[in-house]
């Protein structure tokens, strides 16, 4: 019994195919759409513009050649232009000898557009810098602790003059990271310009994730700058105290020293409200978080 089934399951399979090929020796239509690529240019010099990035192709033939065409990676159109250079409007059907893919035994129906108008300048390039997009939640209790760095931080643009000079700078695709709490390295994916063309199409994204905490400082003195001969200028109070968060090691290394208070001058003389607030600097990666009292009265004295 078992032989029987599989002897009808080889008959059928067989018929099957026999019937494939058959249908696939016939001529058939089809419509291909692929991508236009520009090749050989003279050197120092781009496709700037052109009325089409893509064409749309008729193709008669046998089944199994048309069926090729859509398995496997997509052909492109490639357009030769180093014989002919400073033409302006080509006609697309001048150009399918210049694709292996449509062989001699296919026949090239119609295509659309059949003329392609282009514009051709020299290259210019420029650097800019790269500007990442992210969006960073972290888990509770954790923050960042270092600045955002990427690498590279500036990238090479090339292109024609008129697009070149309006760019100043280049933007990645935001990439979101959530629940954060450990140190982050990531690929970010620059964001396509029309027209334009990038020397790399990424940038290398990283950052440092601690474990947050506060740390305070009583009692800190506030220094005075900048105070003329003949004037004495008196805060009140001379103390504030500071509350910084951020990072636990980042905080372990945070001390007296290497906080600074101060009030200039100044800045004192230009007040109208009667009260100055004293500028605190810090070491970077860590948030003031508050000051008391935030500001300070004060009186100047002359001699």
């Amino acid at each position: 019994m078992s032989k029987k089934i599989i002897t009808i399951s080889f008959i059928v399979f067989f018929s099957l195919a026999l019937w494939v090929s058959v249908s696939l020796s016939n001529e058939y239509y089809t419509t291909i759409t692929v991508p236009i690529v520009f090749t050989d240019l003279p050197e120092d010099y781009i496709v700037g513009s052109s009325s089409a990035k893509e064409v749309r192709i008729g193709l008669k033939g046998e089944g199994w050649l048309l069926t090729k065409l859509f398995t496997g990676k997509l052909p492109i159109f490639e357009i030769t232009l180093n014989k002919s250079s400073s033409i302006k409007n080509l006609s697309a059907r001048n150009f399918t000898e210049n694709n292996s893919w449509i062989t001699s035994r296919m026949q090239v129906v119609d295509i659309n557009p059949s003329q392609i108008t282009i514009d051709i300048d020299r290259v210019f390039i420029k650097m800019v810098p790269i500007i990442p997009r992210t969006k960073l939640s972290f888990k509770e209790g954790y923050g960042i602790a270092s600045k955002v760095f990427i690498d590279p931080e500036s990238v090479s643009v090339y292109g024609t003059m008129s697009n070149i000079r309006k760019i100043n700078s280049v933007e990645t695709f935001e990439k979101e990271f959530e629940n954060i709490d450990e140190k982050v390295g990531s690929s970010l994916t620059l964001k396509p310009i029309p027209s334009v063309y990038f020397k790399r199409d990424n940038t290398l994204v990283y950052f440092d994730v601690q474990k947050t905490s506060d740390k305070s400082f009583n009692d800190l003195d506030v220094e005075i700058i900048n105070v003329p001969r003949g004037r004495e200028l008196v805060l009140y109070p001379s103390k504030i105290s500071i509350t910084f968060r951020g990072g636990m090691l980042n905080l372990g290394k945070l001390n007296k020293e290497s906080i600074r208070v101060y009030v200039d001058y100044w800045k004192v003389i230009r007040d109208t409200s009667g009260a100055i607030e004293p500028i605190v600097e810090y070491p970077q990666n860590i948030e003031l978080l508050n000051k008391e009292p935030n500001s300070l009265k004060y009186i100047i004295k002359e001699y």
